[in-house]
């Protein structure tokens, strides 16, 4: 019996085996096609509700406590932001909206980073992704943001090709080249092996 049990499931792992070699092959999937923004529907239910008490001119806070509410606020470090555009990209209700037309073939382009408090989930993804350590969620959110989706403009600049790789990347005020987190990690790292072999050689 268990000789024969083998045989089917080897039978059956060989026609699997064949069948998943015969899929064409499949490149990376952009983080935009593999993680589309989507709005709970309990989420437009509430901010249609909000957006009714706010056309009754019901009278409230100017602030409101993210302890007490369903929403979110964020704070960007301007100076510390160099347009990567993760937060963005991993931001599940697009209550992060980055806006360019940059791209490593023409990385020289401007670029907008936008926020919708009423999107916002407060599920603290974008602090997290940020390899600049620039995101902050805020203890309260302006009541008067919550009434619409329309985002209001957190930065704006100037994107450039990074002088190490050429991906599109915006030049920090305090750096004197351009380059990607990415880049300027690798060469710290590299820098930080080449200082622990020379001490290693003396």
């Amino acid at each position: 019996l268990f000789k024969v049990l083998g045989q089917v499931v080897q039978q059956r792992t060989s026609e699997i085996v064949d069948n998943l070699s015969s899929l064409p092959p499949t490149g990376p999937v952009p983080v935009s096609e593999r993680m589309p923004p989507h709005v709970p529907s309990s989420r437009r239910r509430l901010n249609q509700q909000v957006q009714a008490l706010a056309e009754q001119g019901s009278p409230g806070q100017s602030q409101l406590s993210t302890a007490e509410v369903p929403y979110g606020n964020v704070a960007l470090a301007a100076d510390q932001c160099s347009g990567c555009q993760l937060c963005a990209r991993f931001c599940p209700t697009a209550a992060l909206h980055f806006e360019s037309a940059a791209s490593t073939e023409q990385p020289d382009a401007p670029f907008t980073l936008n926020f919708s408090a009423a999107l916002c989930l407060d599920c603290n993804i974008c602090t997290i992704i940020c390899p600049e350590d620039a995101i902050t969620l805020t203890d309260s959110v302006p009541a008067a943001d919550l009434p619409t989706t329309e985002s209001r403009l957190l930065l704006s600049g100037e994107l450039t090709a990074c002088a190490q790789c050429g991906a599109p990347t915006r030049r920090l005020p305090d750096s004197e080249s351009s380059l990607c987190y990415i880049c300027r990690r690798s060469i710290g790292k590299r820098n930080l092996m080449s200082d622990l072999l020379n001490k290693l050689d003396t």
